[in-house]
């Protein structure tokens, strides 16, 4: 007598393993998700903490040494020995000098960097003992004429040493934070990518379960939707963070390139020290929003109770990075009166979104006769709003709807970029439980706003003018 294939045991068997392999699936998901999310903390922790830094007190650095070269060239080319201010000088820039060094090489260790910080500290502790010989030597005395002139040749020759070993691994940095940003918006892709494969896995698996008629169907249904909120919640979280992180560096950074360029062709001159102060401002600007959206981040998207931030002090360093920016566009960047006012957000995201919304009006300017675009924030008693107006072509017709969301941008834009920044502007304001909108200006160019709650312990002041 023939049995039947039908065996109860063998649909349960066929049950457990459906199940079990879509608890696997949820699970690798998930465990993949929080590993790519250690990976991207690690490389924003190491941006924030050490390459930033770096750069900037490297920068520091750099800068005294050119300054006192040119101290103690002034002071042997001198006939007095009792110049105290000049002396004072050369004092106050060794000081500097070796407070700018101190504190690069009390930064965290990486592997490979113990070499180049020994040759660092090496070329500038050379450079410096060159200063004190130089010093001993009484500039009243006339026999030491050759002496002095040696002392210069050799102060010269260390100084240039001591800054091309300082310029080298201010560039390993700066290649190193495009590295990471890099890796972050990698590691972003790879991690997507696997949730929904194994959403898939997960899915195919549940209709085996359901096929089986098993009663537990529809919870685990209910667990499978949940997981994937969670799935996609992250996977929205680290797209936004690694746009920003990759987006916002990347202006600040040019600066430096550029200030160190000009520093190299014009070393000494009154406008590198301007240029140099112009990178320094750049490089805290980049720590600031690396900071700023890595606490972001580490909170899931969620600013930070108690958080508030100088609307006016944002304004001002953001205005001085973004002059080169419009100047090398033709365009014009106007800031209105600012009232003294604060906002419920760290200041890294406050930049962040201002520099996007004042970015995409510059990039997108085309060719408008007039060239403007305007800066203008409103204080009111719950909330402070901001408003960015350009006098471009506008936005085209049946985009005012789509143009917050995530890689929508402008038809024949021909300008370079992945369609994040304004869906960044939104998906940040809306966090900060803030608004955004667009809508046309006076003339033929657009108006982009949010609004962000106000600090509580923010007051009402008579309005800053900036310009």
């Amino acid at each position: 007598m023939a049995h039947s294939d039908t065996n109860p045991r063998t649909g349960s068997s066929w049950l457990i393993v459906a199940f079990v392999l879509t608890i696997a699936s949820f699970l690798g998901a998930t465990l993949y998700s929080e590993r790519a999310a250690r990976r991207l903390d690690e490389a924003a922790t190491q941006m924030a903490s050490n390459t930033m830094p770096s750069i900037g007190e490297l920068a520091a650095a750099r800068a005294e040494i050119r300054n006192l070269r040119a101290l103690v060239r002034t002071y042997l080319a001198s006939s007095r020995s009792d110049d105290v201010v000049l002396r004072a000088n050369i004092e106050r820039s060794r000081s500097q000098l070796d407070d700018a060094v101190g504190s690069y090489l009390a930064l965290p260790r990486h592997p490979g960097k113990l070499d180049l910080w020994s040759e660092i500290d090496r070329t500038v502790r050379t450079f410096e003992r060159s200063v004190a010989d130089g010093m001993a030597i009484a500039p009243s005395d006339r026999s030491a004429v050759e002496a002095r002139q040696s002392a210069v040749r050799q102060i010269d020759e260390r100084a240039r040493l001591a800054a091309a070993a300082i310029l080298g691994e201010i560039e390993r940095n700066t290649l190193s934070g495009f590295a990471l940003a890099t890796e972050i918006q990698a590691v972003r892709g790879r991690a997507r990518r696997i949730a929904f494969t194994l959403d898939g896995l997960s899915a195919l698996l549940a209709m085996v379960v359901a096929w089986l008629a098993i009663r537990g169907v529809r919870q685990y249904g209910k667990l499978r939707e949940r997981a994937n909120a969670i799935l996609r919640r992250r996977a929205d979280e680290m797209e936004i963070f690694a746009g920003r992180v990759a987006h916002d560096i990347v202006g600040p950074l040019m600066t430096v390139n550029l200030a160190i360029d000009h520093v190299e062709r014009a070393p000494g001159e009154p406008s590198s020290l301007r240029m140099l102060g112009r990178a320094q401002n750049s490089v805290r600007r980049v720590q600031t929003i690396v900071d700023g959206l890595l606490r972001l981040a580490r909170a899931g998207a969620r600013p930070r109770a108690g958080e508030h931030t100088s609307v006016v002090e944002v304004l001002t360093a953001l205005e001085q990075d973004l002059e080169r920016f419009a100047f090398e566009r033709r365009v014009s960047v106007f800031v209105r009166s600012i009232p003294a006012c604060e906002v419920g957000c760290s200041a890294g995201v406050l930049s962040s979104l201002i520099d996007n919304l004042v970015s995409n009006a510059i990039k997108y300017m085309g060719d408008a006769e007039i060239r403007e675009v305007t800066i203008r924030v409103f204080a009111e008693p719950e909330t402070i709003r901001f408003e960015v107006e350009d006098t471009g072509p506008g936005i085209p017709p049946g985009l005012e709807e789509t143009i917050f969301d995530p890689h929508v941008r402008g038809p024949d834009s021909g300008q370079p970029g992945i369609g994040l920044g304004l869906a960044t502007v939104k998906r940040v304001s809306e966090a900060h439980g803030g608004r955004v909108g667009v809508g046309r200006s006076g003339g033929a160019g657009s108006l982009f706003w949010f609004e962000l709650p106000r600090a509580p312990d923010s007051s009402v002041s008579r309005p800053q003018q900036l310009h």
